[in-house]
Parts: structure tokens; C-alpha cells; sequence
């Protein structure tokens, strides 16, 4: 199982009896408990980012070193949603795949049922939300605003319509804000 992180920089997800002693070591997580059926060694890990990052960390500390990579510059590769997902993924798999398949073989099914469902489920709710957004009306927005500033304008001194009269957005924050708080003070 292996992940590449937003600097490039690629990581094997390798788990044996040595990283299992170290992850139940340094961070309290019994990997070994995660094929039995009452375990929430997965749930936790998928559900909790500091469990994952501080499991992870520890699984790919060799690797870790061996690239002089810091733990604050593999967080920092892990600065996007998609990237650390796919490197949960392989923690996952990578903790499920050492065990025997006779034992691991209905985790990996249902793991994989359920990551599938998952996906699709992201999926349509990023077009339903990108779907929402094709639909503002954002010419009519823009004009509402405008014409509330220009009403609201008017009545204290004449507008003569022109843009530059119009109080200016200060830069990084919403413009819609900043023309109703500069128009109503």
C-alpha cells in the first residue's frame, strides 16, 4: 500500500509485528485487534485525524528518516483532503493485509464495500453542491447589492451612478459585507 503526498514525495505503508509493537507502544492502538469483530482499531483510526497522523507517523518513521522528512513536513504534505484520504486508504488496507487472508478476507470485503460507498456518496454530494452553486443567480446578486448600496447612498448625498462612487471591498474579504457595512455606517 503507498501514497504519494502533495510535495511528490511517495510512502510505502508497510505493516509487520515490529510496527504493530510500535504503534501499541507509543500510541496505545493495538493494530492486532482490528480483525476481531468487535475491534474499533479501524473506526478509530478512520474517524479520529490524531489517532491516523500519530499511527501513520509511526508506521513510516524508517522511511521518515531515511528522507530527513520532519513529522511537521509530512503534516504539511498532507495539506489536502484527497491526499490524506488516500493515505488512510493505505493505512487501512495495509493494516488489514497482514493478516492471514482466511482471517482478513471478510475485513477487506466489507472495508472495500464500504470505502466504495463512501467514494460515490462524496461523489454526489461534491455535484449537488457544485450543481447549487451553478444555479446562483450571481449577476442578480450583484446587482441587488449594488442597487442597496445605491439607494441607501442616495439619500445622503447625490449618486450619479457611477462605479467609482461606490465604497470599495477591502481585499480577502466578502465584498456583499464590506459594501453594506461601508453604506450603512
Amino acid at each position: 500500500m503507498s501514497f504519494t503526498d502533495t510535495k511528490g514525495r511517495d510512502w510505502r505503508v508497510s505493516i509487520n509485528v515490529g510496527t504493530m509493537a510500535a504503534v501499541k507502544r507509543e500510541t496505545g492502538m493495538n493494530l492486532a485487534e482490528a480483525i476481531k469483530p468487535s475491534s474499533d482499531v479501524i473506526e478509530t483510526i478512520s474517524s479520529d485525524p490524531s489517532v491516523f497522523f500519530d499511527v501513520l507517523t509511526v508506521i513510516l518513521r524508517r522511511q521518515l528518516d531515511e528522507k530527513s522528512v520532519s513529522i511537521d513536513e509530512f503534516a504539511e504534505g498532507l495539506d489536502d483532503e484527497d491526499v490524506a484520504i488516500e493515505a488512510m486508504k493505505s493505512l487501512i488496507e495495509g493494516i488489514i493485509d497482514f493478516f492471514p487472508k482466511d482471517r482478513s478476507l471478510p475485513l477487506k470485503k466489507a472495508f472495500n464495500r464500504l470505502w466504495s460507498a463512501t467514494e460515490k456518496k462524496a461523489t454526489a454530494q461534491a455535484a449537488a453542491a457544485m450543481s447549487r452553486l451553478e444555479d446562483l443567480d450571481v449577476e442578480a446578486m450583484a446587482d441587488e447589492i449594488l442597487s442597496q448600496t445605491m439607494s441607501s447612498g442616495s439619500s445622503t448625498s447625490s449618486t450619479s451612478g457611477s462605479l467609482s462612487s461606490l465604497p470599495q471591498a477591502s481585499s480577502g474579504s466578502n465584498p456583499g459585507a464590506s459594501l453594506s457595512e461601508s453604506s450603512s455606517g
